[in-house]
């Protein structure tokens, strides 16, 4: 994955995690973010996918089938995702080691 800085240009301080990843072993490697199989296909069928956790989907009103575009001072431009689904923010931040 590569961070990319992305944040809703109509929110002046907004912040939340954007990174691009490679689509097809993200979810392999951070397992303990499911999503659904049906998001899955729609991810790896679309360039522009988005999955969002939906902590920031609630927040910024965002559904499923919309097309946001973010703006990042990284890479600048006008960035287009489509959101294909979300998944669950739990209490554990990703990659979490839980001892027993």
């Amino acid at each position: 994955g590569n961070w990319f800085g992305g944040k809703d240009p109509k929110v002046e301080n907004d912040f939340f995690a954007t990174i691009a990843v490679e689509p097809t072993s993200f979810f392999q490697v951070y397992y303990d973010l499911p999503v659904a199989p049906d998001v899955m296909r729609a991810f790896l069928a679309d360039r522009k996918a988005a999955v969002v956790g939906d902590v920031v989907a609630k927040a910024h009103g965002w559904k499923v089938g919309d097309t946001i575009h973010l703006t990042s001072g990284i890479f600048p431009g006008d960035w287009e995702f489509h959101i294909v689904g979300f998944y669950d923010v739990t209490n554990k931040p990703p990659g979490t080691i839980e001892w027993e």
